[in-house]
């Protein structure tokens, strides 16, 4: 995935070329912060036939779609990696998805007590792009950033039935889950909605303090509360290892998309 990354991340120092009555688009490989790409660099007629126009956007998201077919193949993205699947069981959760959208739920009961994890995967090009910037800012760059060296969002829910719902904002990095806030909804049905008018009654809910301002002892005691739950480091690999995977799988059913309805 680095090697991804970095290729993207050309294109905030790499301009186009115009040459004569054509213009040198640069190849997609530099055209994008989060992926390489299969193009060459192609030589666009300023003028041209709606129908020349159509056949050559089709021919370039035809390399494209099968060269990041040829990339989820090659990694064996295009299901569940087993080595993530022992990991997702060794932490006791199960993955819930719908593959066409951009999130994942890992689900588990210890005890009584129901636990859900949510993520969205494009979240790797935010983690990307703000250490980007930060690289920028110290005028350096890291050819081997991970998504896990930023962290990825991520929401919490542990649900007790007579209790109602807690609700951890945490980051999970490579190795690592760091709880960012703690709260708790009496209501676990608005606890646990997404509904936008849900989501504006929970902004408006008193959330407290950010977790590093609360008594070490508590930081630590809710660390150990939640490991017991399974959240640990092998699952903070998970998240940050499945977003990469379903990132890609979504990246190239969109290409998919765009290519049927140019040739419709």
């Amino acid at each position: 995935m680095s090697s991804r990354l970095f290729a993207r991340a050309l294109v905030r120092c790499v301009r186009p070329t115009t040459v004569g009555i054509t213009t040198v688009r640069s190849s997609p490989m530099i055209n994008s912060a989060m992926r390489s790409f299969s193009a060459m660099p192609i030589l666009l007629a300023k003028k041209g036939t709606p129908e020349s126009t159509k056949n050559e956007l089709l021919n370039i998201l035809s390399d494209e779609v099968d060269f990041e077919a040829k990339q989820l193949k090659e990694k064996e993205w295009e299901t569940l990696p087993d080595y993530l699947a022992a990991s997702l069981q060794n932490c006791g959760f199960e993955l819930v998805e719908d593959p066409l959208k951009d999130s994942v739920s890992l689900t588990s009961e210890t005890d009584g007590v129901d636990v859900l994890v949510r993520f969205v995967p494009s979240d790797v090009h935010n983690a990307f792009n703000e250490q980007l910037e930060e690289d920028q800012n110290n005028e350096e760059f890291d050819e081997e950033f991970d998504p896990g060296d930023s962290g990825l969002p991520v929401r919490i829910y542990i649900t007790k039935p007579s209790a109602g719902t807690v609700v951890i904002d945490a980051t999970a990095q490579e190795g690592s889950i760091m709880i960012d806030q703690v709260s708790h909804f009496n209501d676990t049905k608005l606890a646990l909605s997404e509904l936008a008018e849900d989501e504006y009654t929970k902004r408006t809910s008193y959330w407290g303090p950010p977790f590093q301002d609360l008594d070490e002892r508590l930081n630590e005691a809710f660390y150990k509360y939640i490991e017991e739950l399974g959240i640990n480091d092998e699952l903070a690999n998970f998240i940050v290892e499945y977003a990469q995977v379903k990132e890609s799988r979504l990246y190239l059913q969109s290409l998919t998309n765009l290519k049927d309805f140019i040739a419709a």
